[in-house]
């Protein structure tokens, strides 16, 4: 396993590493679905096998991620939406703890995350309710949208290093998806570590070619 105190920079994600993926899972393959179902008088497989398949057209890239647009395609309030669904915004189990520990390591720790800045606002601002200082955990807080660029691309890993001046090979990243991992490390990103149950409520899913925790206090030395 990949030691955190042999790098300068921890690269975190955000859903599926800091915070469990159960919401988004169920905001999009229920939540959305039903909502589209209502609106547009579909029955609910087929509101989400429109839902899976449009999303699934753009994959990989930023417009996959475009709260906005997603908003306009499926002409729903998706803001209002995911705020019924709120309570179901938490870190997952050792979060905490491993911020704890990362925050004496003299690091510099990025949340790095592929969020639209709405979304970001809104999950930091329930997180906040529930932990005041959780933003203070970060250096710095970017979104792609802020770089132009997803994390599956190597320009979003070429802007990131630049405008927060680390060299690549000094970054570690921790993150759930297989794409963004090896997009960091195809970039040159020195490290990374793979979240193997980002959703708690469904099993573990290993990533092969890298090293993976389920939750992130395993990464903690005592």
């Amino acid at each position: 396993m990949l030691a955190l105190t042999d790098f300068d920079a921890i690269l975190l994600d955000m859903d599926g590493t800091l915070l469990d993926l159960v919401f988004d899972d169920l905001f999009w393959n229920q939540n959305v679905a039903e909502a589209l179902a209502t609106h547009h008088k579909l029955t609910l497989n087929e509101a989400r096998s429109r839902v899976t398949q449009t999303l699934a057209a753009a994959e990989g890239t930023l417009a996959w991620y475009d709260f906005d647009r997603w908003s306009r395609v499926f002409d729903l309030d998706l803001d209002a939406l995911q705020r019924k669904s709120q309570s179901l915004v938490s870190l997952r189990p050792g979060t905490a703890t491993f911020l704890d520990y990362i925050a004496a390591l003299d690091k510099q720790v990025v949340l790095a995350t592929n969020a639209h800045p709405r979304v970001l606002r809104f999950k930091l601002d329930v997180i906040g309710k529930k932990i005041p200082d959780f933003e203070t955990y970060f250096s710095t807080i970017v979104s792609s949208f802020d770089l132009q660029h997803a994390k599956e691309t190597p320009e979003f890993w070429d802007r990131l290093c630049k405008q927060l001046c680390f060299a690549p090979h000094q970054a570690v990243l921790i993150d759930d998806n297989p794409a963004v991992l090896m997009a960091a490390r195809r970039f040159g990103i020195g490290g990374q570590i793979a979240v193997s149950q980002p959703n708690t409520h469904k099993p573990k899913q290993p990533l092969v070619n890298f090293d993976n925790v389920c939750f992130l206090d395993e990464l903690v030395v005592r």
